[in-house]
């Protein structure tokens, strides 16, 4: 009888039972060993190895068959070396430092640009937040919320003392003549030392601080939410000035007319039209082509050959089939052909050249009227923009970034 070992799903070994712990352990370790050296991790010299089974550190001694070990056993292999690396390598690294110190050793070509991801420096948790839009705006937008909430609660903490202040004051038997005030003789419902408004007895208190803390509190949120919302969008336009991602270049247009297949006329449009005054220059048009309109074409083709499969080769209605199929089968025979018959969505995406050009686009077509007067449907009637076709409004917006998979292509 022999153990099989699969290693990561990947590696099958075969053990005799009376083999030891300790061959086993050897024969794994040479085997991380490799994997480390072929990953880039030369300074590894040697990768411990721990087995355990069920629940037991197995000894070197041992033979797999006096440890209890059967076909189908589940072994634990535990390693600190490999929980080193593996932290090592899932840690957050700064790639823009990296390649920052790569231009200033004057170093250049596809090696020197790996070992710099190598060697790429982990965000420090001190570090600037700024720095860590390279992640992505939402991790800088995420951190500054946590800090100002921090900030925020560490302030109405201290707008509410005089009220805990006026609260504690009272003596022990303004809580107790709640008892009395209620008629029963239940004990009282908390302790005096929760400092709540109920220290102060049923008569309440004289002085004003409760209410006025209160209000303050109230008033705070009311100012500074609202600044904090438009502080955190003014710093979203910063970290997108600074940082470049594909949806840097992309609009996304929606309401184009459903034969609106011409991508130049698409491009002319956005070249004329997407910067008042100024020519725009246009990269690339994707429409959007309808796939439901698609998938029935190709099922009425599968249909056709089921029916012609089905029908003899003597058949008198076996000449129509072949004549209903070709016709068919004929808007496959190109693209042009094909996007001839496909109706369009009315939603394309244009990818401009220049990143400034993208921005002045958006600032003349998604400013907060055009966006106003689309969410209350009357977008059609008091768009300021220009019209396709000199009749048709169309809504331009920054497109989402590739990851983003949409219902229609």
């Amino acid at each position: 009888m022999r153990i099989g070992v699969q290693l990561l799903k990947r590696m099958p070994m075969d053990f005799e039972p009376s083999e030891t712990i300790a061959r086993v352990k050897s024969k794994l370790e040479s085997i991380f060993l490799d994997q480390l050296k072929k990953q880039g991790e030369e300074d590894v010299d040697e990768v411990d190895v721990t087995l355990v089974f069920e629940g037991e550190v197995l000894e070197e001694e041992q033979t797999l068959a006096s440890a209890g070990l059967v076909e189908n056993s589940t072994l634990v292999v535990l390693s600190r070396t490999l929980a080193e690396v593996h932290g090592k390598h899932s840690g957050v690294f700064s790639v823009r430092k990296a390649f920052e110190e790569l231009a200033q050793s004057g170093h250049t070509g596809p090696e020197a640009e790996i070992q710099a991801l190598k060697t790429a420096p982990p965000f420090s948790i001190f570090c600037n937040l700024q720095e860590l839009g390279e992640l992505g705006a939402g991790w800088v937008l995420f951190f500054h919320f946590v800090r100002f909430l921090g900030i925020l609660c560490l302030f109405l903490f201290c707008l509410q003392l005089p009220s805990f202040l006026v609260f504690r004051s009272f003596p022990e038997e303004a809580l107790e003549s709640w008892r009395n005030f209620t008629h029963t003789k239940r004990d009282r419902p908390i302790r005096w030392d929760y400092i709540t408004a109920g220290n102060t007895g049923p008569q309440g208190a004289d002085s004003s601080w409760p209410w006025l803390c209160a209000l303050v509190s109230a008033l705070t949120m009311l100012v500074i939410l609202p600044q904090y919302a438009r502080w955190q969008h003014r710093l979203r336009e910063t970290l997108d000035r600074r940082q470049v991602d594909p949806d840097d270049f992309a609009l996304f247009l929606d309401g184009l007319p459903s034969d609106a297949r011409d991508e130049d006329e698409i491009k002319a449009f956005v070249e004329q039209h997407g910067r008042a005054g100024e020519h725009t220059e246009v990269v690339m048009v994707v429409i959007a082509y309808d796939m439901e309109v698609f998938q029935t074409m190709l099922s009425d083709i599968k249909e056709a050959k089921e029916e012609l499969a089905a029908c003899g080769s003597s058949a008198p209605e076996r000449g129509a089939l072949l004549e209903r199929l070709k016709e068919l089968r004929r808007p496959f025979r190109s693209s042009e052909a094909l996007r001839s018959v496909l109706p369009c969505t009315g939603q394309a995406v244009v990818i401009l050249r220049s990143q400034e050009d993208h921005r002045e686009v958006l600032e003349q077509w998604d400013n907060t009227f055009e966006w106003l007067m689309n969410l209350t449907q009357c977008l059609k009637i008091n768009s300021r923009t220009t019209r396709f076709r000199k009749r048709h409004v169309v809504r331009i917006t920054r497109a989402a970034n590739p990851r983003t998979s949409c219902g229609r292509i």
